[in-house]
């Protein structure tokens, strides 16, 4: 990356909860809590709007503790497909301000402005631009930070939300920018990897910048020197890059609420073969596998039931991930499903391996390989497994 790069980092403002605050108005103002689930007492914060996150409520809190904290918060349930949708046309929109743009979440994305203000306008122009045509079409607000990588633009715009707007053309003015910031705020820096680094003096970006290299090296290996590169503004390559076995998450996985009760077997398995698509997917991006899969299913009215099996080999394979929990379903004796709620998560993770010796394993993995690339470059899904059909 040159030094003439300048990159803009979207960072959509508390993105499930917003959207949920404009298909009802009525929600709006209010504190709101959307959840992994429809069981209001049972489920995981997925979001919460900034009402509720003043309150102390953030995501991945379980809701009975969130609506502890404020029982007067609305719960609503996620809708999954209304996020993915809207993200889906935000990209387009970004897509007609640079011919490089990235979705790296579901609520965030990168553009490479390098040169595009020659025919765009100044930088303050495009964002605005930016900010206007996303609030024209769905009534939401973003952040919006530039920068010249990709880590000081992510975070760069996380220092002035909601709907902020900040602008470092240089590294030196992103070291400036960074400079007082709290070590926990950088992208990847847990609240292990930031007590490890409070230990040793560095509390802030400026600490951190001026830290010598030899002691990080000694405490954090590469991981010390990306860090360095990060508050001193100079590329750092990937934000992953961050990850250390400490930092790894627990789980990973996901849930979907049907529209109602159903017993269509192929229904139940087609939504369970695109939810474990789903888990797959985040793992081969966080470059994990994972030893445990656990299943669990309700049908909203009688309690649920879930059960767990670890496996020889890690996978990050979405249709093994599928005939695992299959196999879970049947040795734990159920032979047709009653469902509304549907639930899939791995645990146990571990760095990917990429190493096979059989050839069939080779090709499954070069498959995934052009599949997530495709699906990365053009969007989310845009190729998927013709099981998950059922859906529609």
């Amino acid at each position: 990356m040159g030094q003439d790069s300048l990159l803009l980092h979207l960072d959509m403002d508390a993105f499930f909860a917003s959207i949920e605050q404009q298909v009802n108005p009525a929600l709006r103002g209010k504190p709101l809590i959307v959840g992994g689930r429809n069981q209001k007492y049972r489920s995981v914060v997925c979001a919460a709007s900034y009402e509720a996150k003043a309150l102390g409520i953030d995501s991945a809190m379980p809701s009975w503790k969130a609506l502890r904290i404020c029982p007067e918060a609305v719960f609503v349930p996620a809708d999954t497909t209304r996020y993915l949708f809207t993200s889906r046309e935000i990209f387009e929109i970004l897509k007609t301000f640079s011919p490089q743009t990235e979705m790296f979440a579901i609520d965030e994305f990168f553009l490479d402005l390098t040169g595009c203000s020659q025919l765009l306008g100044s930088l303050e122009t495009i964002s605005l631009e930016i900010k206007q045509r996303i609030h024209q079409r769905f009534g939401l607000t973003s952040s919006i930070g530039i920068a010249p990588t990709k880590v000081t633009a992510k975070m760069a715009a996380k220092t002035k939300k909601p709907d902020g707007l900040v602008i470092w053309r240089t590294a030196a003015e992103a070291r400036a920018g960074l400079r007082n910031l709290p070590v926990e705020k950088i992208c990847g820096v847990g609240s292990q990897l930031k007590r490890r680094l409070n230990l040793l003096g560095v509390m802030t970006c400026a600490d951190l910048a001026e830290f010598p290299d030899r002691i990080l090296q000694q405490h954090f290996g590469v991981v010390g020197r990306w860090l360095k590169a990060v508050c001193r503004a100079e590329d750092a390559g990937d934000i992953r890059d961050a990850a250390q076995p400490s930092e790894i998450p627990k789980s990973v996985g996901h849930s979907q609420t049907l529209p109602e009760v159903t017993h269509d077997q192929d229904y139940i398995h087609s939504w369970m073969y695109l939810l474990s698509e789903m888990v797959g997917e985040r793992l081969r991006r966080q470059e994990l596998q994972a030893r445990t899969v656990h299943f669990y299913y309700s049908d909203g009215f009688s309690g649920g039931w879930g059960r767990q099996r670890t496996f020889i080999e890690p996978t990050d394979d979405g249709q093994e991930i599928f005939h695992r929990c299959l196999d879970i379903i049947e040795s734990g004796g159920i032979r047709n499903l009653n469902v509304r709620v549907l639930a899939i998560s791995t645990s146990q993770l571990v760095p990917a391996q990429k190493q096979f010796l059989f050839e069939k394993q080779i090709k499954r993995m070069r498959l995934l390989e052009y599949v997530d690339t495709i699906n990365h470059r053009f969007g989310e899904w845009t190729i998927f497994p013709a099981a998950v059909l059922t859906n529609a």
